[in-house]
């Protein structure tokens, strides 16, 4: 009884229906993405290579489209049964003794409180393959049953379809599990759990309409963005913050190495001890590459981790094997609760919460929920009447009737503004531009544009940053070909809609002088003249740069830049190696619609005034204390940009 009382709380608790009707803000914009290209069967690895996998609107569990929201709520309701089962089932496998069994319960609660009150479902996965882990893995009192390795395996399976950052966590705990099968003399057991987590993928893969022959190319891809998120997406937070996570993370994987090496022969649980210290090193760095909310949901994790890393699963304290005057149990608890007092510590100091009101968050929302299941039909009314709403707000009239029934895409966060509006949406392989995240995926965007069988008739344009970066090196190379493949037609409410050219041909870089070092804080002259001018930037890490970027993520490098011979002050947007390595168009610079505007009627009318030229270059570390991360060698290059069916400005 007492099980099952628990299993419907949590239940209760983690049960996420849709709170936000689609709106323009881009991560909105990614979820309708998601759901309108599943419903249009699109092929992940070709048509599309983003973040997500072809399940991965079933992850956004707070946003309504009304393209497959009754899918979702199905599916957020079994996701929060199995996730319930594995929580419950965990307290009594894992734990003999009832107060530790509470602690666990609790940690449970308070780590999944943040999803429940913000209705989201971002830490969901990294616990379920955790608690996978410690299953399959030895974490439990008694042996697992067959049934339940399958079971589990079908669930990484499915994980690993939802999010790219869910695949390498689900593949790593596949190859620790059938590793410690291997030295244990059982490869049978190993073969059977990694057969059945590769066929629940396959059957996965093409139970959401996908080519088993697009399999490499979406592994490929899978790697473009995980070589390049760390430099791209990175976020700075307070040093505070940093010593509280690598605090919390360090906890974890000192005791996990200790009791790896401190276990007695034969060592039944040493891959449980691997995968929790690898595992939570990654949650670590996802959360602190990407400094903001998902530092949250890192501490959210932290906790429950702990839990399940520290907390013994003895009804009596054992003394460990060679410190015999230190009771394990003893040991466990305190890390235990260390580890949550330094979480304590990062929701106050950043996000202004404690435990008490995290408690009391989730506390209220799972009474919210309830009450919500009441009266669902009127809930589901109600954002449908804040979409139609957006639909009105974000009407473009003249673009919709001048683009007809011709394709369309975006070059903006607005993706919504195409399917509200009702365009022949096309997209690129990458969506949105900040997240051709390398040279790999920056090419394969422009690859796209310069494909007549496969550009968009259309574009709608709306330029501007993301991230205070330079918003011309963000999907550079596809903004090229955008300037020689499409003309502007009309503008609406700040939009832009441009229309291809009928046989447009691409851009030819040639170049224009030899490369030059520079160095941080040295003025970087921008050749004068008339034409289209790329540069090409190298800033190269030293050895110890690329263990930080490895452990953690790059220094932030600023670029500085004058315009039109005026002179100070400089305009500054944050730098990326990666994408500058590429590079990106300096004369001009385009950073928004109206020197988009500007560039195109120069290209027209050598006597129209284009965007104010760029003079000088800049480049500087935000902290000089970093400077030994990075070589002050940068090495600069310019290419002219030209095109024999068209004068340039």
């Amino acid at each position: 009884m007492l099980r099952a009382t628990l299993f419907v709380l949590f239940l209760l608790h983690l049960f996420i229906l849709p709170t936000v009707a689609i709106g323009p803000l881009h991560d909105l914009s990614l979820h309708t993405l998601y759901e309108y290209q599943f419903a249009q069967r699109m092929q992940w690895g070709t048509d599309l290579i983003e973040t997500a996998g072809p399940f991965g609107f079933l992850h956004f569990a707070d946003t309504y489209s009304g393209i497959l929201w009754r899918a979702k709520i199905l599916f957020q309701f079994a996701w929060a049964a199995v996730l319930s089962l594995l929580i419950v089932q965990a307290a009594w496998r894992f734990f003999a003794n009832g107060g530790v069994r509470a602690l666990w319960l609790a940690a449970a609660f308070l780590g999944l409180s943040s999803e429940a009150e913000m209705a989201s479902t971002e830490g969901f996965p990294y616990l379920a393959i955790l608690l996978a882990a410690a299953f399959l893995l030895g974490r439990g009192i008694s042996p697992l049953s067959a049934a339940a390795r399958v079971a589990l395996a079908a669930l990484l399976a499915f994980l690993s379809l939802m999010k790219v950052g869910n695949l390498p966590l689900c593949l790593l705990l596949v190859a620790v599990y059938a590793v410690q099968e291997l030295v244990r003399k059982r490869p049978l057991a190993a073969v059977r759990e990694a057969a059945a987590y590769s066929g629940f993928f396959a059957l996965g893969w093409m139970a959401a309409g996908q080519s088993l022959a697009h399999l490499p190319a979406y592994f490929r891809h899978v790697l473009d963005f995980a070589s390049g998120y760390n430099d791209s997406v990175a976020l700075y937070e307070p040093r505070y913050m940093t010593m509280l996570g690598a605090s919390a993370l360090a906890c974890v994987v000192i005791y996990s190495a200790w009791r790896f090496f401190a276990d007695p022969p034969p060592r039944e649980k040493a891959g449980w001890w691997v995968f929790a210290a690898l595992c939570a090193f990654a949650v670590w760095k996802h959360g602190f590459v990407r400094a903001d909310i998902h530092m949250y949901y890192f501490f959210d994790f932290a906790l429950a981790a702990a839990a399940l890393v520290f907390l013994p699963d003895v009804p009596a304290p054992r003394p460990a094997p060679n410190h015999p005057s230190l009771p394990l149990c003893v040991v466990g608890v305190a890390g235990f609760f260390l580890v949550v007092c330094l979480c304590s510590l990062g929701y106050g100091l950043f996000f202004e919460r404690s435990l008490g009101s995290k408690f009391a968050y989730g506390s209220s929302a799972l009474r919210e929920r309830v009450r919500t299941l009441g009266r669902l039909r009127d809930h589901v009314a109600i954002l449908d009447l804040q979409r139609a709403d957006l639909r009105k707000r974000l009407a473009l009239p003249r673009l919709r009737a001048a683009a007809g029934d011709g394709t369309a895409d975006a070059l903006t966060w607005e993706m919504n503004s195409l399917l509200l509006n009702g365009f022949r949406y096309r997209p690129r392989p990458i969506p949105l531009c900040y997240m051709a995240f390398n040279d790999a995926l920056l090419r394969e965007s422009a690859r796209f544009l310069a494909d007549d069988a496969r550009a968009p008739e259309f574009l709608l344009a709306d330029l501007f940053s993301f991230d205070e970066r330079l918003a011309p090196m963000e999907d550079s190379l596809a903004k090229l070909e955008m300037l020689f493949r499409y003309r502007p037609v009309e503008p609406e409410k700040g939009k832009v809609l441009l229309k291809r050219v009928a046989g447009s041909t691409g851009p030819v870089l040639t170049a224009a002088g030899d490369e030059r070092t520079f160095r941080f804080g040295q003025d970087i002259p921008v050749p004068q003249g008339k034409g289209l001018l790329w540069v090409k930037i190298r800033v190269q890490p030293t050895a110890v740069g690329r263990l930080r970027a490895l452990l953690y993520k790059p220094p932030l490098i600023q670029l500085s830049w004058t315009e039109g011979g005026k002179g100070p002050p400089w305009r500054a947007a944050r730098f990326l190696p990666a994408l500058a390595e590429t590079g990106f168009l300096v004369r001009p610079l385009i950073c928004d619609n109206a020197q988009l505007l500007a560039t195109y009627a120069a290209m027209e009318d050598r006597k129209a005034d284009g965007p104010p030229p760029v003079q000088m270059l800049r480049l500087d570390l935000t902290d000089p204390a970093t400077q030994r991360y990075v070589r002050d060698e940068i090495v600069v290059s310019f290419w002219s940009v030209a095109n024999a069916s068209r004068q340039t400005p």
